[in-house]
């Protein structure tokens, strides 16, 4: 503890993963922990969190410093945020994070701040929030924006009702919004079937991120339609990221597409028989005939 607390950084994230080892018996070392928790130190705070987690519910006092860590816009480790979830299960698998703090939160002036409110709701499932997510949809910024579409695709078919809106917001003017929404309805599923138009039109002529993207979602929503088929295969011929979406789409679809698939592998165009050819490879059960 000492070390963890005068240390130099290096020492300090060793420190914690080393505490964390201990287990249980490390309870007196929670309040330094949750200290470092808060330090904004990158891997030092990601250590100090998975370090409470495996303390487990010795561990109980840091829960309200945990819930607070959600909040941290840029933690400097991508996994950061999962990790305070994982941490927060393993104290209290009964405990629930307050939903309402963070839906207050959508309306902070700070976009990072309202994104990153959004962000925690889609992780929690709060479904009770979905009318506030679905609002910054419309946001001034497109952080806040791309946001909501990811919150609203954690939350999968449970955010059905948000389908309108987010086909709207699949005309943003901004791509990464635009793929936001469509990787959102490709999440919902079937529910989002209204999209099949305005997918087919993006995965021909929207930005190739957002075609990648349309070729996932029209396999999720409707894997069984024979013009989702069609335009997929076709995507197989499009630049090297769509064509590899197109591939993972078809494999997803398996079998449904194997007479289509034997048909791409005659075609003239040398792209669309190496992306069908990957596509067969993918397929689960394996298409041997």
């Amino acid at each position: 503890v000492a070390t963890l607390k005068k240390g130099s950084v290096l020492e300090a994230e060793m420190t914690a993963e080393a505490i964390g080892s201990i287990g249980p018996k490390a309870a007196p070392a929670v309040p330094d922990l949750v200290n470092a928790v808060g330090s904004g130190k990158g891997r030092l705070s990601l250590n100090a969190v998975r370090a409470l987690g495996a303390i487990g519910p010795e561990a109980s006092a840091a829960l309200p410093a945990l819930v607070e860590a959600l909040m941290i816009p840029d933690p400097g480790e991508p996994q950061f945020h999962y990790y305070v979830l994982a941490a927060i299960d393993k104290i209290d698998q009964d405990y629930e994070v307050p939903a309402k703090k963070f839906v207050e939160a959508l309306n902070d002036k700070d976009p990072k701040v309202r994104g990153r409110a959004a962000a925690v709701l889609g992780l929690i499932g709060a479904v009770e929030a979905l009318p506030d997510i679905v609002k910054l949809l419309s946001d001034e910024e497109s952080a806040a924006r791309i946001a909501a579409c990811a919150a609203l695709a954690k939350m999968g078919s449970k955010a059905a009702a948000a389908e309108a809106e987010l086909r709207k917001t699949m005309k943003d003017k901004n791509w990464r919004v635009q793929e936001g929404a469509i990787r959102a309805l490709g999440a919902i599923g079937p529910a989002a079937a209204a999209a099949l138009p305005d997918l087919l039109e993006t995965l021909k002529g929207g930005y190739i991120v957002v075609r990648g993207a349309s070729a996932a979602a029209l396999a999720a929503i409707l894997p069984g339609d024979a013009s989702v088929q069609d335009a997929v295969i076709e995507a197989l011929g499009d630049e090297y990221m769509v064509a590899t979406m197109a591939v993972d789409a078809l494999a997803v679809m398996g079998i449904k597409v194997l007479p289509e698939l034997e048909q791409a592998l005659l075609v003239d165009k040398v792209a669309v028989r190496k992306g069908a050819a990957a596509a067969l490879g993918k397929i689960s059960p394996p298409a041997r005939d």
